[in-house]
């Protein structure tokens, strides 16, 4: 099941491709780039003496970022709702961007942002425990503790995912209510999560091993931020599909 939900989502992008393209590149590439452009050109990392150089006053790099990642969660949200209505409601937009709705938009970034901070938190204190469990016993502990980790936030997010795709369409849905449609799938989900992470991480790495740098990078940086998003957003559009209307992944 794990494996037949990824895949759909896969043809559901490539398979749509002219489509994705159409609806969210402009969307999705805008708000990768801002981001990594922001947080890229605020800080500079010195890996040899691990300390950080700001590029500007700090006040100054903390409220560009800040609006830059404000930026990218509207986007993001405008984005992703034109691409569930897409899908669970066949809405074709006429321009080059999903139909904009100020209240839909507003309310899915709330939820994104509610959601980011669950996984924030939990991670958070998983992240002191671990570090503390790591320096009592071994270090190996800390990065086994680790792995776990990204793969129960990755469950996490798959098990309260339906509260986004249904906010979409206007058939709101709480968290407590997604935790619970989606219990009969809780096994499928944390292999989905596994397999989403290995593909994510691969996905991501694939810039690294490139013989380019400066813009050109953050070019191609910002096309794979892109296109995990919209794989990311589909990934959450089929199981909504599969758990709340009965779909077929055939």
């Amino acid at each position: 099941m794990a494996a037949k939900i990824f895949l759909h989502a896969c043809r559901m992008v490539f398979g749509n491709f002219s489509e994705v393209v159409r609806l969210t590149l402009v969307l999705g590439f805008t708000a990768q780039f801002l981001l990594l452009w922001f947080l890229t050109k605020s800080v500079l990392v010195d890996f040899q003496t691990r300390s950080l150089e700001f590029q500007r006053d700090p006040i100054a790099v903390l409220v560009g970022d800040l609006a830059a990642i404000l930026v990218n969660f509207v986007l993001m949200a405008w984005l992703a709702i034109g691409w569930h209505r897409f899908i669970l409601l066949q809405e074709y937009p006429s321009g080059i961007f999903p139909t904009w709705d100020t209240r839909r938009v507003i309310v899915y970034a709330l939820r994104a942002l509610q959601l980011f901070g669950i996984l924030l938190g939990i991670a958070v204190v998983s992240f002191i425990f671990l570090g503390v469990l790591g320096h009592l016993l071994s270090p190996v502990v800390t990065y086994a503790g680790l792995v776990f980790l990204y793969a129960a936030m990755g469950w996490l997010s798959f098990r309260l995912c339906l509260a986004l795709p249904g906010m979409s369409i206007d058939l709101p849905m709480t968290f407590a209510e997604s935790w619970d449609k989606t219990a009969s799938l809780n096994i499928e989900l944390l292999l989905l999560a596994i397999l989403t992470g290995i593909a994510s991480f691969l996905l991501s790495q694939s810039v690294a091993f490139l013989p380019v740098d400066g813009l050109l990078q953050l070019v191609l940086r910002s096309i794979v931020g892109w296109l995990t998003v919209v794989i990311g957003v589909s990934l959450f559009t089929t199981v909504y599909g599969v758990v709340i209307e009965s779909r077929s992944l055939s």
